[in-house]
């Protein structure tokens, strides 16, 4: 039996207006029941309901995810909907996949900002696990038109170098996919004023949940009302896609306030993997990382600051994402600091991705 199947064969015992989806191993804190039944009651457009994994700025707010040890569903929605779809063998799809339908249909997910209801205990996974998430995956991108893992991240990291709880800060975000970052801004601050652009229009469609998103092709895009209209631009992992990389960047320099920071991050092709294969005549693409097959520009961290800086922008902060490698390759990182011709950056042997954050100044003629 799949878990789409044990989920759908549960929801049609229950005979409640409401359904609580509870784990056996969950400890639940008192008041629970009636805070998440609260909820239904407050809000005419809520198809479920969840205790946060996480602590929110306010008692509830929008969610994009289901999370698998609790949650409380209006019956009546969940049937209009179709249900658990059974073909999913694994319950992280199966849920995501509902948490899409019910936002596909102007729904609302919500995570209840208190009363975290901790999980104890372990749930053992079948021996095909890897089969069956890559099935799952294959399936969700068939039937939704995007994959979830991609396109459903949260850019904390990029976040932090914006001050996005100020009163009515205004932000765009270029790639946003399903607007998970927007949607922690949102939740965060109801007063920012958010938008959004994804070249794929079904994560678009999900995004237009939580911001101010269109579909479209940035580098085409011709749009006059946002002409000096934004505090924050966030480009997470969107400049190395684009052809004219200098025009782009100068659209972005024109669509923000005087006093206005883009907040970028690519991949750093100086990382000692890349290298490695380079010194043995390799370069090949792969579905996702560096080499990423739709990557058309690769930058170092001098090269992305002379772009910044040739196009009007002042780098104001610099930040780096470095991941752990096997032992055998801190062996080749160290034989490449010891050559005495050239002169290696450890720091930029280890960077996986770089975050800019830059200024909007004068641009360079």
């Amino acid at each position: 039996m799949t878990a789409g199947e044990r989920w759908q064969r549960a929801a049609g015992m229950a005979t409640g207006e409401y359904i609580i989806f509870l784990r056996d191993y969950v400890m639940v804190a008192e008041g629970w029941l009636a805070q998440l039944k609260d909820i239904f009651g407050r809000f005419s457009q809520v198809a479920v309901v969840q205790p946060s994994a996480e602590n929110l700025d306010v008692d509830c707010g929008n969610a994009m995810h289901i999370h698998l040890n609790c949650f409380m569903a209006d019956r009546q929605e969940l049937t209009a909907m179709g249900g658990f779809d059974s073909g999913y063998c694994t319950e992280h799809y199966c849920l995501n996949d509902l948490a899409v339908r019910i936002l596909q249909r102007k729904k609302q997910l919500f995570d209840l900002g208190r009363g975290w209801l901790p999980a104890y205990g372990e749930i053992k996974a079948p021996a095909t696990k890897e089969q069956a998430i890559a099935a799952d995956a294959d399936r969700y991108r068939q039937k939704h038109g995007f994959s979830w893992s991609y396109s459903s991240g949260r850019r904390d990291d990029m976040l932090q170098f914006i001050d996005y709880r100020k009163p009515g800060v205004r932000i765009m975000e270029i790639g946003c996919a399903c607007g998970a970052t927007l949607l922690k801004v949102r939740n965060s601050n109801p007063s920012a004023d958010l938008y959004g652009l994804e070249l794929n229009e079904a994560a678009a469609a999900i995004a237009a949940n939580f911001a101010k998103v269109e579909s479209g092709n940035f580098e085409v895009l011709v749009r006059p009302e946002f002409v000096g209209k934004f505090d924050y631009i966030i480009m997470g992992d969107v400049l190395e896609h684009l052809v004219d990389t200098d025009k782009a960047l100068q659209k972005v320099h024109s669509w923000l306030k005087p006093s206005g920071c883009l907040v970028l991050s690519i991949p750093n092709v100086s990382h000692l993997t890349v290298l490695v294969n380079v010194l043995q005549g390799q370069w090949e693409y792969e579905e996702a990382g560096i080499l990423d097959r739709t990557h058309v520009r690769f930058f170092t961290l001098q090269s992305i600051q002379r772009c910044l800086e040739k196009n009007g922008f002042q780098v104001r902060q610099v930040g780096r994402k470095v991941f752990e490698l096997g032992s055998g390759w801190y062996k080749v990182r160290d034989e490449l600091l010891q050559l005495k011709t050239l002169a290696v950056n450890k720091e930029d042997l280890e960077t996986y991705q770089i975050i800019c954050v830059a200024e909007k100044g004068h641009v360079n003629e």
